[in-house]
């Protein structure tokens, strides 16, 4: 007999997510591109990733990815990641 499937809550709308204790969060806005956030640990979209400091790569329009940036992403933290194509980079800031 198997175990039952695990449900996986989807928090109310308008809720944020609960981070996990060594979790942030990183939310992008500006200009339309793909991007990633790097560190010697691995390669992550935005989202929940572990705190740490990142390279923001960024990619606009199906260009080739560029470096644009840095991001420190603390525990329990919202950063946004705010890219402008205009200038191929992009800026951080806790909210």
């Amino acid at each position: 007999m198997e175990p039952p499937a695990k449900v996986v809550a989807e928090p109310p709308a308008g809720h944020a997510p609960t981070l996990a204790a060594d979790m942030g969060m990183v939310n992008v806005t500006g200009d339309p591109g793909v991007v990633a956030l790097v560190n010697n640990k691995g390669r992550y979209k935005p989202g929940q990733v572990p705190a740490g400091r990142y390279e923001v790569l960024v990619s606009f329009g199906g260009r080739p990815e560029v470096k644009a940036g840095w991001a420190q992403v603390g525990a329990g933290q919202v950063v946004i990641v705010n890219c402008r194509e205009a200038f191929m980079r992009c800026s951080a800031a806790v909210r």
